[in-house]
């Protein structure tokens, strides 16, 4: 069954349909690109480790994946629909949509995380044995520039893309350009208003502006090692990604926030494993139930969108 499939998963290099019209990049946005996809080249097995881990931070990574499923669920799309999922990471959440009967195109800029949801989806036996549902086909391309046509999939899934487009607005803009009038969109981001930083001086957005000078005294005075983090994450405030969506010509379904942990002060975890996870749960159930600042507080903001169908004509 694989050798017989063999051909959908090859990794392409797809242009962007004739006719679209993409700006080239500015040089900083090309730099931070290639950062994007060096780091996630050195770390592709991390996101197979997230997904087999039983530590907060992979178990909180299974939550999204979960809820995202959750949420695809709620839209009954029928069998053979086609899904994209962009950034597929190590191809769980790809299998997990091929499972359900849709036919999957995962796009990722990274060669190793395709090569990582090849195998993933090589090990699951897809197309779903005597069905012909469940087929995958693995696009190389750059979420700024979609290689597929408008108006392509009833669903798109992004999980932890955002944090890493030099242009938001133009990456939403093409998963929007892509969905079919009436098609979902589930997206996430990484949170500005995390409770994880609010809590630790070292990551409190507020602290911002000193912190650099503080960093820089501190290595002066040998109390802390020079760093070199490489190209970071961008942290969104839960409106802002609103108005993206918005801004793409979507209309927001809901949204929740995720994660509550590990608890921090200075960088160094402040509780044992087991009692933060149990912190987290509790956290967790309580921003489910709208707890007020704390429903917004989490991790990731988990998002879906719908792109609404033209008006009908009037009939004469």
């Amino acid at each position: 069954m694989r050798d017989q499939h063999q051909h959908q998963h090859q990794q392409q290099q797809v242009s962007p349909p004739r006719g679209e019209q993409h700006p080239t990049p500015t040089a900083p946005a090309a730099t931070r690109q290639r950062q994007v996809t060096q780091r996630f080249a050195v770390h592709a097995r991390a996101w197979q480790d997230h997904y087999q881990s039983s530590d907060l931070p992979s178990r909180i990574y299974q939550r999204r994946h979960a809820r995202t499923l959750a949420l695809l669920d709620q839209l009954n799309l029928p069998a053979g629909s086609p899904a994209l999922e962009v950034g597929p990471g190590a191809g769980y959440t790809t299998v997990a949509l091929a499972r359900r009967g849709l036919t999957v195109t995962a796009i990722d800029a990274t060669p190793a995380l395709l090569e990582l949801t090849r195998r993933q989806v090589e090990a699951a036996d897809l197309p779903l044995p005597g069905t012909g549902q469940g087929q995958v086909g693995l696009l190389l391309g750059d979420t700024h520039q979609l290689p597929v046509a408008d108006a392509r999939f009833e669903v798109a899934v992004a999980l932890g893309v955002l944090p890493w487009l030099h242009t938001p607005a133009q990456g939403v803009a093409e998963l929007a350009r892509v969905l079919r009038p009436g098609g979902h969109l589930i997206v996430s981001a990484d949170n500005h208003a995390r409770l994880t930083h609010r809590l630790d001086p070292w990551r409190n957005p507020a602290l911002r502006p000193i912190r650099p000078a503080v960093k820089a005294l501190l290595e002066v005075a040998k109390l802390r090692e020079p760093r070199d983090r490489g190209v970071a994450a961008t942290y969104h405030r839960t409106e802002e990604v609103d108005r993206l969506l918005v801004g793409a010509g979507l209309e927001r379904r809901g949204g929740v926030t995720l994660g509550f942990g590990p608890l921090t002060l200075f960088g160094h975890p402040v509780l044992p494993p087991r009692p933060g996870q149990w912190v987290d749960r509790r956290l967790q159930q309580l921003a489910d139930r709208g707890v007020p600042w704390l429903r917004s507080a989490g991790a990731h903001y988990l998002v879906m969108a719908r792109k609404p169908r033209p008006p009908s004509n009037p009939t004469r």
